[in-house]
Order: structure tokens, then C-alpha cells, then sequence
């Protein structure tokens, strides 16, 4: 069996930043998506896991409505501080 680890929390902030850059006027084009989600995965904890059953428990425990809120405030704070606007060049 093969182990690869991965950080769950990649997911889970680029899923916000999709949500999230437009409302917030900041350009959606994958490189600003992708600026955003590095600022914010600068700032938060990392979680590897190396297994699949690892990765689901994982998440489980970090899909409350507390956890999401304060990732949206991340990547907020991320738009203000690096989000580049709609149409830039």
C-alpha cells in the first residue's frame, strides 16, 4: 500500500475561495483563486493525514458552522489584503 500524505485543509479553503472571491470583489480567474487560498493556508493550521479513513474523520470534525466562519473571515481578510478587482490586468 502506498501512503501519500495530504492536507485536508486545501480543499476545504480553495472550496471557500471558490465561493468566496466573487461576493467579494475580488477576480475569480484561477491565479487570484489560487493567491488567495496560499495567503489563507499561511494563516490556519495545517491538517495531513495519510490515510482515507484519516482524511473523513478529519473533515467530520471540521465541518461545524464555528470552523466555516471563521475560514470565510480568513479568506475576508485575504480579499482586503491581496485581492486584486474584477477585470484587473
Amino acid at each position: 500500500m502506498e501512503y501519500k500524505l495530504v492536507n485536508i485543509m486545501e480543499d476545504k479553503v480553495l472550496t471557500t475561495v471558490n465561493k468566496a472571491a466573487g461576493q467579494l470583489g475580488c477576480c475569480t480567474c484561477n491565479k487570484c483563486k489560487v493567491d488567495l487560498a496560499a495567503y489563507v493556508l499561511n494563516r490556519i493550521p495545517p491538517k495531513y493525514v495519510d490515510t482515507e479513513k484519516g482524511a473523513l474523520y478529519t473533515r467530520a470534525n471540521h465541518m461545524s458552522s464555528d470552523f466555516d466562519t471563521k475560514l470565510l473571515m480568513e479568506v475576508t481578510q485575504a480579499a482586503a489584503t491581496i485581492g486584486k478587482p474584477v477585470g484587473h490586468n
